[in-house]
């Protein structure tokens, strides 16, 4: 990986890599001299994976690694974020038109939050209380059948 590129790295899966070898050397990519991460991970005897009944999604089981970019940097320019703190998303999302907009309009929500207000009343712990709307979420929110991440349109 050039040097530019800031990756996570994710090991999914019970199994130990029996070989985690990380070196760096300068390489030329398109004539210019760049740092180079190179990566090198073995999963030996690895076990097999049996289809099992009531299981859909059999990748999610697979042994695996992943990289997710965390940020660029290209030469002397300023690091640019590509993964950020929960936070800070959070902060994206309720700035969104279509999400967080919605939220900060109260006459859409007042019921919701009288009822909210009314399941976490006599909860103490903060994790209680995320239960108890999660489960009171999960009762009384219908879905539509459709898979988005956004709202049609904007409420009024």
């Amino acid at each position: 990986m050039p040097e530019w590129f800031d990756y996570l790295t994710f090991f999914q899966g019970k199994e130990d890599m029996s070989i985690r070898e990380e070196k760096y050397e300068s390489r030329i990519i398109r004539g210019f001299p760049v740092n180079t991460k190179l990566a090198r991970y073995v999963m030996e005897n690895a076990p097999s994976l049996r289809k099992e009944a009531y299981i859909t999604t059999m990748d999610d089981y697979r042994a695996r690694i992943k990289f997710q970019l965390k940020s660029i940097q290209v030469g002397n320019n300023i690091r640019e974020p590509y993964l950020s703190s929960w936070p800070k998303f959070a902060e994206t999302i309720i700035a969104h038109d279509y999400i967080g907009a919605q939220f900060n309009k109260r006459r859409n929500f007042k019921k919701l939050e009288a009822a909210a207000a009314n399941v976490v009343a006599k909860l103490e712990s903060p994790a209680e209380k995320v239960s108890a709307l999660y489960e009171f979420i999960a009762r009384n929110v219908e879905w539509n059948g459709r898979f988005t991440l956004f709202s049609d349109d904007q409420f009024d």
